[in-house]
């Protein structure tokens, strides 16, 4: 388990240079750093928890990576969390149960 992307072992200006970098490699089509940028925004890890933003980096993830990415939007996407609607179609393998 990599304790970075979950801010464990880091002050809150460590996290929030951590999102930072991550962000910018993320823009540059980084696979790694979109998953990862994708579970800071979930969670909240150096940036303010935002579910719209972690669906869009995980969706961008998964353009490349569907394996490593599709569970984590299966959770977004079939659960509606955030208020983000319930969308069984784009759930990534079947996890949602609402449809």
């Amino acid at each position: 388990m990599e304790l970075w992307r979950f801010g464990i072992g880091a002050d809150a200006t460590e996290q929030r240079l951590g999102a930072y970098w991550l962000l910018r490699a993320a823009e540059q089509g980084h696979v790694e750093a979109q998953l990862a940028l994708g579970q800071s925004y979930a969670f909240g890890s150096g940036v303010v928890g935002d579910v719209e933003q972690a669906a869009h980096w995980l969706e961008e993830a998964a353009k490349t990576e569907p394996e490593k990415a599709s569970r984590h939007l299966a959770l977004i996407y079939a659960r509606g969390l955030g208020g983000l609607p319930i969308r069984c179609e784009r759930s990534h393998g079947g996890a949602c149960t609402a449809c």
